[in-house]
């Protein structure tokens, strides 16, 4: 898969706009000692990684406000259906947030 198309295998959400509501649905029933502990911060969507980049799902800058970027492309490409895709975001998104705030991500299981 190149930067401009989209996976051949996995799930496809209708758009871009269904994609960025399902994520932003996701991230908002993360557990709230979470995201309280983040502070405030913007959630982004991109079509894949920056060139050069290991393979990478999601990654978290902090700042004011912090920025959760999100990767369609690979997302998609790993999760064969709509519940996978929404459980794999869940995961990605977790592990983001709590290595910010120096939680274990398990500990919010």
């Amino acid at each position: 898969m190149d930067g401009s198309r989209r996976p051949d295998a996995g799930y496809r959400t209708p758009g871009r706009t269904s994609f960025e509501r399902l994520a932003a649905a996701v991230v908002r029933a993360l557990p709230g000692r979470l995201l309280e502990g983040v502070g405030p911060f913007r959630i982004e969507v991109a079509q894949v990684p920056p060139d050069g980049d290991e393979p990478v799902l999601a990654s978290f800058t902090e700042g004011t406000p912090g920025r959760l970027v999100i990767y369609r492309g690979p997302l998609e490409a790993r999760a064969p259906t709509r519940d996978e895709l929404a459980t794999l975001l869940r995961e990605v998104a977790l592990i983001e947030l709590a290595t910010a705030t120096g939680e274990d991500p398990t500990s919010f299981d």
